[in-house]
């Protein structure tokens, strides 16, 4: 077991109840946008006939021709809110999730089975790696993944894989970070907070200090815990903006690419960020905590929380859409 697949099988319960429904308006986002691409397919293909490219992703649900179903993959799938989005819109497809983490398809599974009737006997999961799909050439029409790609060890060998795996024309639809993302002022307030009750990289109250302290985690203003469940976000190797993301899927292979810059956006309160960072992002540091110790860390975090302007409470993180078509060449 990697040390990333043992990480997500641990966080798995935490991820989806704090961090899925943070990032899953940004996510479904991409479900319109795959709707748009193949409504756009089939009306080429009615406009133009028997003879309309012959490696054009298929129209929603079912093949003009061959009366067979849509064969979708998400790649990635984590929790499975995606893959159930994408059967709910599609009840003659047939969709794959594929994760490395056993904790998130579990998850998966569980999500799969409340989404509605028949969506579960319709939808596969797998556990495996991005970058070696159980699949053969050509095995799907669209593949689907979101905030997944910055977490594969060698991301162009993982796009290689998604296009084997398309069949010509098929169509690849991505959502990734983007670098730059903003500091948050609660991550501050938290850090500081931290750092009075003796947790933090900083000297707790009444410690002395030249200002200059060893194991200061800032940078440019925003803290971010060593273990920060965000890291998934860590813009070391994050495109610069959509273009970007786009030339990455052409050096992939990846044919008649388009993006598109956009922002997540999501208000914490100060009880949502406290519950968000004990039950999720530094879940291991509350854990480690005495009972009173937790209720007085607590007490004082909401306190400086509520004491900030509603702005330092407001996520802001860069993101772009990015899709390409599998040519039909090799």
């Amino acid at each position: 077991m990697t040390d990333q697949e043992a990480r997500y099988d641990r966080i798995a319960e935490g991820y989806a109840t704090w961090w899925a429904p943070i990032h899953m308006p940004a996510t479904l986002g991409l479900v319109r946008r795959v709707d748009d691409a193949l409504a756009a397919d089939g009306a080429r293909r009615a406009a133009a006939g028997a003879d309309a490219e012959p490696g054009a992703a298929r129209p929603a649900g079912v093949d003009a021709d061959a009366e067979t179903p849509l064969r979708v993959l998400d790649a990635g799938c984590g929790t499975g809110l995606l893959l159930a989005a994408l059967a709910d819109g599609r009840p003659d497809a047939r969709l794959t999730g594929v994760d490395l983490s056993a904790g998130m398809l579990a998850i998966a599974r569980r999500n799969l089975l409340a989404a509605g009737t028949g969506i579960a006997d319709r939808c596969t999961l797998v556990q495996a790696s991005l970058d070696h799909l159980p699949f053969p050439d050509a095995s799907f029409d669209v593949v689907t993944s979101a905030f997944v790609l910055q977490l594969v060890p060698n991301r162009h060998r993982a796009l290689r894989e998604l296009r084997r795996v398309l069949r010509p024309g098929g169509l690849l639809a991505t959502l990734v970070w983007v670098a730059g993302a903003p500091g948050l002022g609660a991550d501050e307030a938290y850090e500081a907070v931290l750092d009075a009750h003796g947790l933090g990289d900083g000297p707790a109250e009444g410690d002395a200090t030249d200002g200059d302290a060893e194991g200061d985690a800032t940078d440019g203003g925003a803290t971010v815990p060593d273990d920060d469940a965000r890291d998934d976000r860590d813009d070391r190797d994050d495109p610069l903006d959509a273009s970007r993301a786009a030339a990455r899927l052409r050096r992939a292979g990846f044919a008649r690419t388009t993006a598109e810059d956009d922002t997540l956006r999501h208000r914490f309160t100060p009880q949502t960020y406290t519950g968000f960072m004990r039950s999720f992002d530094d879940e291991d540091l509350w854990a480690s905590l005495a009972a009173q110790q937790a209720v007085d860390l607590e007490r004082d975090l909401l306190a400086r929380l509520q004491a900030l302007d509603a702005g330092a409470l407001h996520l802001e993180l860069p993101i772009a859409y990015a899709f390409g078509r599998r040519s039909p060449r090799p």
